[in-house]
């Protein structure tokens, strides 16, 4: 195996590795989701100054983060992709100048 191919394959497996961590976000948003209050879940002293209000922003902050993560993710990955493609596009042409070049 050619180092270039080693570097290649390097790429698309860390690509891979984004994207899984990717999907392992997919059971944290899960479970943020259904976690809302209302006033009339909590007690209406806890109501009154807000706590289901600072609960629920709270929680939109931490799903924003969640899908910011998976976003991040996803980017680098299809980044290290697009790298692996690049470099082997380029490699191949490399290779194509260079046996024309000897005349083969």
């Amino acid at each position: 195996m050619t180092d270039v191919v080693v570097a290649l394959e390097a790429l698309r497996s860390d690509a891979a590795i984004w994207d899984h961590a990717a999907d392992g976000l997919n059971p944290p948003k899960g479970a943020i989701d259904p976690l809302g209050l209302t006033p009339a879940d909590v007690m209406s002293y806890a109501a009154s100054h807000g706590f289901d209000r600072l609960y629920n922003q709270t929680s939109a902050t931490m799903q924003d983060m969640i899908n910011q993560a998976e976003s991040n993710f996803r980017n680098l990955a299809g980044a290290l992709r697009k790298a692996a493609d690049l470099y082997e596009r380029d490699e191949e042409q490399n290779q194509h100048h260079i046996t024309r070049a000897g005349g083969h």
